[in-house]
């Protein structure tokens, strides 16, 4: 071969390669499709934030838990200090997009007022700008007298804009996407006038499964027996304000998959002898039990 041609071959092998690395180039600069979103869990998964009754102990803040299901986070309850809790499981507080108060006693919405100052300061009135965070309280009267809580300590002009606050009574109290949930009163605290109730239980219910939060009850016992059926997938409920032969007598053989107890006596939390009298109550029930702590996770 001629020296002549040889530099040609060289000069033509030079291009092909430099065309071939910046099509390379070009092809690994190429967008990358979006990733797909993940699909939408219609699973309940329920974080107990804090299972202690009337006073927090070393072990266990007052009532609040999470509540997940499509994609959606809602409290029900928001006993002190539920914003800090949120915090700790890596959820901010700007993140929930629903609360439900069971009554108001402080012990169960003694930290909604900073619950409400944290959203804002995670960033609530950008986040719920479109879609505000919906607060279901007990009552036309409990929203106002939280607003004004707000007001006296000086948090705004009341409750904040970006929650749409609701007062509610007996009934389906919300529908969306796919959740429903139903109040049902009871008789924990005195009734109003008017007999409408101040304190409430909840039914949820999606995709097919059915769950109810107790709230606390009175002394007689007055569980939403009205809802069991056609079956229940988990009951949360208070074990503190009746005695417990109420309970195995009232939920003995009835439709229910599971129960998750809270809000407990003292002598359940005994540390010698509480999980030995727990199970001596449990093991006259005909479904599953356990008496659950704070940072207990249970998926229905």
């Amino acid at each position: 071969m001629e020296r002549r041609d040889f530099i040609k071959g060289i000069g033509l092998g030079a291009l092909v390669a430099g065309l071939g690395k910046s099509a390379h180039a070009q092809e690994a600069k190429a967008p990358e499709k979006a990733p797909e979103k993940a699909p939408v869990n219609y699973d309940f998964k329920i974080t107990f934030l804090g299972t202690s009754h009337g006073r927090p102990t070393l072990e266990r803040f007052n009532s609040s838990t999470l509540l997940e299901f499509g994609g959606k986070k809602y409290l029900i309850d928001a006993g002190e200090p539920v914003s800090a809790l949120l915090i700790r499981q890596k959820i901010s507080p700007a993140d929930i997009d629903g609360i439900f108060i069971t009554h108001p006693h402080g012990d169960h919405m003694g930290g909604l007022l900073m619950q409400f100052v944290q959203m804002a300061s995670f960033g609530g009135y950008k986040k719920y700008k479109d879609r505000p965070c919906k607060v279901f309280l007990p009552g036309e009267d409990v929203k106002s007298n939280i607003g004004n809580a707000m007001r006296a300590m000086g948090f705004g002009r009341g409750i904040p804009g970006f929650c749409d606050a609701i007062g509610f009574g007996e009934g389906v109290i919300f529908e969306d996407g796919g959740l429903k949930v139903t109040a049902i009163g009871n008789d924990h605290m005195a009734r109003r006038a008017d007999k409408t109730a101040r304190a409430y239980s909840f039914l949820f219910e999606g995709a097919g499964k059915r769950i109810v939060f107790s709230g606390d009850l009175s002394n007689k016992f007055d569980f939403p027996y009205g809802v069991i059926e056609p079956g229940l997938d988990l009951v949360v409920c208070e074990l503190v304000h009746f005695p417990v032969k109420l309970v195995v007598e009232g939920l003995r053989d009835k439709a229910i998959k599971h129960a998750c107890f809270q809000h407990p006596y003292d002598h359940y939390c005994d540390v010698v002898h509480g999980k030995e009298r727990f199970a001596a109550f449990a093991k006259q029930l005909t479904f599953p039990a356990e008496l659950v702590d704070d940072g207990t996770v249970r998926t229905v």
